[in-house]
Order: C-alpha cells, then sequence, then structure tokens
C-alpha cells in the first residue's frame, strides 16, 4: 500500500464527522462493542455522537407519528430476551426466564447483572414506547376479573417527559411486579403493538374474546398480559415450577450485585385505568 494511500486512509478516520459515517454502517454487535476497543477517541465519538447514540438505541428517535410497520424493536435486546420479543408472523410464545440468554450459564448471569450492563438502558424500541399497559386476567369459578394498569416507561415515577421505555424497567417490571405471577397456572405474555392486528390462528383460546387487550393496543406500544387460573385448593408441598426457581435466582442476583431491591419494588407500580369485574 502506498504512502498516499495510507496518509489518505488516516486523515479520512482523523476526521470525526467521516469516522461517524463509517461507523454508522457498522452492524449494531460492532458498533457496541469492537469498535469501542479500538482507542479511547473512538469511545468518545462513539459515546457524544447523537445519531450513534439513537443507532445503538441509548437515545430516542424524535418521530412520534412514525407508521406501525416503521417501528423497529431493539434487535440485541431481542436476541437477548427472546420471549420477551417473540417475532412477528412466528407463534407468540409465553413469557419465561428460562429463555433468557442470562440464565444460560452463571457466568452470563453475572455479567447482566453489572449495574453498568448496557442492556439496562437501551430504549427497546425506536421511536420509543413512552407508556406501556398490564393486565391482568384472573379465570376462576365465580367468573373472569381483569385490571388494566398504565405505566410510565421511565423508571423514575412518574415524569413529565421522558426518553422512553428501557430495557430494565421493563425486566424489573416482569421480575418484581407483585401482579405478575409465576405458578404453574399463570401464563405471562408480552404483547407489542406492532404485532397487530393478530391472526386468530396466533392466539389461544382466552385471547381470541379479549376485549380488554384489543382495547389497550392502540393506547400502548406494548402491553404485558398477565392470565392467572385460580384453584379450588392449593396443595402446600407443590413443587416450585422452572420459572418460579429462575426468578428467585434472578431476585437474589439482584441483592448480590448490591441493588436496593425495596427502591427498584416502589418503581414498578403503574396506575390502575379500570377495572372490569
Amino acid at each position: 500500500m502506498s504512502t498516499t494511500t495510507h496518509t489518505a486512509r488516516d486523515q479520512a478516520i482523523s476526521t470525526l464527522e467521516i469516522l461517524e459515517m463509517i461507523l454508522l454502517r457498522l452492524d449494531m454487535r460492532t458498533l457496541l462493542i469492537a469498535a469501542q476497543r479500538v482507542c479511547r477517541s473512538w469511545v468518545t465519538l462513539i459515546n457524544k455522537s447523537d445519531q450513534i447514540q439513537r443507532a445503538l438505541f441509548f437515545s430516542p428517535v424524535a418521530k412520534p407519528d412514525v407508521p406501525m410497520h416503521e417501528k423497529v424493536q431493539n434487535p440485541l435486546l431481542a436476541e437477548a430476551f427472546p420471549s420477551i420479543f417473540p417475532s412477528s408472523g412466528k407463534e407468540f410464545r409465553k413469557c419465561t426466564f428460562a429463555a433468557l440468554n442470562m440464565n444460560q450459564s452463571n457466568t452470563k448471569r453475572a455479567m447482566y447483572m453489572r449495574k453498568e450492563a448496557s442492556w439496562r438502558r437501551m430504549l427497546v424500541q425506536q421511536p420509543p414506547i413512552l407508556d406501556f399497559g398490564l393486565l391482568r386476567k384472573v379465570h376462576c369459578w365465580v367468573g373472569d376479573r381483569a385490571r388494566l394498569i398504565k405505566n410510565h416507561g421511565s423508571k423514575e415515577m412518574p415524569r413529565e417527559k421522558h426518553e422512553g421505555l428501557r430495557m430494565e424497567r421493563l425486566f424489573e417490571i416482569l421480575l418484581f411486579n407483585e401482579i405478575i405471577i409465576w405458578e404453574g397456572w399463570s401464563t405471562n405474555k408480552v404483547r407489542w403493538a406492532t404485532d397487530f392486528p393478530l391472526d386468530n390462528r396466533e392466539l389461544d383460546t382466552r385471547e381470541r374474546d379479549d376485549d380488554e387487550l384489543y382495547a389497550m393496543m392502540p393506547t400502548f406500544g406494548l402491553v404485558i398480559v398477565a392470565h392467572r387460573i385460580m384453584q379450588c385448593s392449593i396443595r402446600p408441598n407443590r413443587p416450585k415450577t422452572e420459572d418460579e426457581q429462575l426468578r428467585e435466582q434472578l431476585v437474589a442476583a439482584y441483592i448480590e450485585a448490591g441493588f436496593d431491591i425495596d427502591l427498584v419494588k416502589s418503581s414498578v407500580n403503574g396506575v390502575e385505568i379500570e377495572s372490569v369485574l
């Protein structure tokens, strides 16, 4: 390679505007991880560039009226939390802790539990979801009951303006909210507005006539649906499900990592907007 070529390349890379354009052409994983290992100047540029921060889902895209089909789920989060980010057009799976990448080994869990882990501050979608819903459905012999709850995307409750729903908030709602039950007779799903309207073949029997769910979807970008079937009797020595065991392990991991669990729990409650009996 000639000296002239070297000089042109070095000048391009040393010009921040050109380097920014080059970095923006990288895939998200390379930009987040590999590019920041090159040198401190690259780290500084990546952290200070508004365009790069938006590409990495750390800063919001200011386009609230984008059509539904143009809204994009965070691809790295979808890979790490597959049961929370079910793909459109595929079978809608229930949300399980066992499917999460962080639970594949103790080493991975320790990495995810770091307070500075990047997944925590990532937006789950661009343009961001500002508010999301929680729909609790209880089925018992006296009839069905439903609770509709509005949750702010911000972890700090509530704020006049916030940048949108980040993964830490969504994950902690699933982990700590008292009305989301992980017992064997309960089913929890995360429904995205980008996946609606749904084909009836993708819904279970209860969901096909779920008026509350369909009423919530136009209002919220995301709805957590918590179904619970009340049992007439509960066995005292009932074995815990895999999700119950994993939830306990994740709560223990939060404590070990030094999180204030009381503070976390106080931030996961929303505002009840309607009760249906």
